[in-house]
């Protein structure tokens, strides 16, 4: 017995492989809300537009490769889960995008400058523990 291919390569009756504009549209507002971003952060935190983000959430924009993986990136999931093929997400990072906003400037740094932030935060990190232990 033959088994029919759809015009996927998939076995027909198989969920598709492929995902379509309205797939991510929902993953990308699933997601974004689940981690409690407002259209503007998520745009911030993925170095896009607020309106770009309300484009491709409304399924008006299929967001290009890169686009897509600075979303993924910016919410912690992968390429994957936003566009509905995988049901293994990453679970909600504590980091939120006040953290994310500082880790993309940091990028913009050069190494004396990198070298000056992290010696602020090594004067700051026995502080922060600290405080931890005594909860």
């Amino acid at each position: 017995m033959m088994s029919v291919v759809g015009a996927y390569g998939q076995i027909q009756g198989a969920r598709p492989t492929v995902s379509t504009t309205i797939d991510v549209a929902n993953g990308v507002k699933r997601a974004r809300e689940a981690r409690h971003f407002t259209q503007a952060s998520l745009a911030e935190a993925a170095d896009t537009s607020p309106e770009t983000i309300s484009r491709v959430e409304r399924g008006m924009l299929e967001p290009s490769a890169s686009l897509l993986a600075r979303l993924a990136l910016a919410l912690d999931t992968t390429m994957d889960s936003l566009a509905g093929l995988s049901p293994h997400k990453k679970a909600p990072s504590r980091n939120g995008p006040e953290v994310k906003r500082v880790v993309r400037h940091l990028r913009c740094l050069g190494p004396d400058a990198v070298r000056r932030v992290a010696a602020v935060i090594e004067l700051i990190e026995p502080q922060q523990r600290g405080r931890r232990s005594r909860r």
